[in-house]
C-alpha cells in the first residue's frame, strides 16, 4: 500500500540529557546504511498476553523485519531491545487506521518514559508510516493480527537499529465476544496492536465532564506502555527476574504481582479504566513500573 503524504515518515526522537531533560528533534529516519530485515528472535516473547485483557498464546507468529544487521550472533528479543550493543537506537514504526491515529502527546511520552529506562544512547525514534484499511464494526481476529502485521511491518531501519511494530486500528479483538470485559491491546513477538477505537468508546462511556478526555489519554498510555513492556520481556516473559514478582495466578500470565505496577494483569482490558478513573478522582498519581520491573530492566543492561 502506497503511503500517503501526510503521514509518510514524520519522525519524533527523545533522547535525555543528562539532566533528565528531553531533546526533541524532527526528520527523516536515517536509512542512508544497508538497511536489512531480518527475522528476530522472539522465542523470549510468544504468548506474551495470557489471561487478563488478552490472550495470544502464542497463537501468531513472531514477524520477521527488525533490522538486526550482522553481528554474527543470536540475542534473545530483550537483549536486543533494552542494551546499547548490538543496537543503540530504538525504532518504533507506527501504523494506524484512518482516524484511530496515536496520540501525538501520548506517542512523545512513550518515548520519554522508554527512553529512561532502555540503554539506547543513540535515541528512540517513533515513524508514523502505513495507513492500515479501516476494519469498521469488524473483529481483528488473530489471523488477522498476523496478517495486519505482515502486511504493514515494512519500513526499512539503519543497521545500528532495532525496531518495534505497533499498530492503532479500529474495530475490536475477536476475543471480546467471549469476555465479560474488552480487550484494549495486544502484543506479540515485537508487535503491538492498539485497539484504539475500544479504547475511546470505552473511556468516553465510563465519565462526562472534564475528567473524559484525561481519562482516555491515561488509557492510551497505560496500555501502550503495559504492551511495549511485554515486548521487552516483562514479567518473566524472556527477560529474567531478580526476585520473583510474577503473579501467582496462572490465569493472569506474564504480568506482575502489584496491582500498582504498569504490568499487572489488568491493565490490557477495560479492567484499567477503573483504577485510571479512581486515581483521577482522587488526584493520585498515575500507575507506574514498580521497582522489580525496574531492576529487571536494569540488571539486563
Amino acid at each position: 500500500m502506497s503511503k500517503p503524504a501526510f503521514v509518510l515518515v514524520a519522525l519524533s526522537l527523545i533522547a535525555c540529557t543528562d539532566d533528565g531533560a528531553a531533546n526533541v528533534t524532527t526528520g527523516n529516519v536515517d536509512t542512508s546504511a544497508d538497511a536489512s530485515d531480518t527475522q528476530m528472535d522472539t522465542d523470549a516473547a510468544s504468548g506474551d498476553e495470557t489471561g487478563g485483557g488478552g490472550s495470544e498464546s502464542g497463537s501468531e507468529d513472531a514477524e520477521a523485519g527488525d533490522g538486526d544487521g550482522d553481528t554474527g550472533e543470536e540475542l534473545p528479543q530483550w537483549a536486543k531491545l533494552i542494551r546499547s550493543d548490538p543496537y543503540p537506537r530504538l525504532v518504533i514504526e507506527l501504523d494506524s487506521t484512518p482516524g484511530f491515529e496515536a496520540r501525538a502527546e501520548v506517542a512523545e511520552d512513550i518515548v520519554t518514559l522508554f527512553s529512561g529506562m532502555l540503554d539506547k544512547p543513540a535515541g528512540i525514534e517513533i515513524v508514523w508510516d502505513d495507513e492500515i484499511t479501516p476494519k469498521g464494526d469488524g473483529a481483528w481476529t488473530p489471523a488477522d493480527r498476523s496478517q495486519a502485521a505482515s502486511e504493514h511491518r515494512n519500513l526499512e531501519i539503519p543497521d545500528d537499529a532495532v525496531k518495534v511494530h505497533v499498530m492503532f486500528v479500529d474495530g475490536h479483538a475477536a476475543e471480546d465476544e467471549e469476555m465479560s470485559g474488552a480487550i484494549l491491546g495486544y502484543a506479540w513477538g515485537s508487535t503491538i496492536m492498539m485497539f484504539k477505537d475500544t479504547i475511546q468508546s470505552n473511556c468516553m462511556a465510563a465519565i462526562l465532564g472534564p475528567l473524559q478526555d484525561q481519562l482516555c489519554r491515561e488509557a492510551e498510555y497505560l496500555i501502550w506502555a503495559h504492551e511495549f513492556g511485554h515486548v521487552i520481556g516483562l514479567v518473566d516473559n524472556g527477560l529474567p527476574m531478580v526476585e520473583d514478582h510474577r503473579d501467582p495466578n496462572p490465569d493472569h500470565g506474564d504480568h506482575d504481582a502489584n496491582a500498582d505496577c504498569v504490568m499487572y494483569w489488568a491493565y490490557s482490558s477495560t479492567d484499567a479504566l477503573d483504577s485510571i478513573l479512581d486515581r483521577l478522582i482522587n488526584m493520585q498519581p498515575p500507575v507506574e513500573f514498580d521497582d522489580a520491573c525496574l531492576a529487571d530492566i536494569d540488571a539486563a543492561k
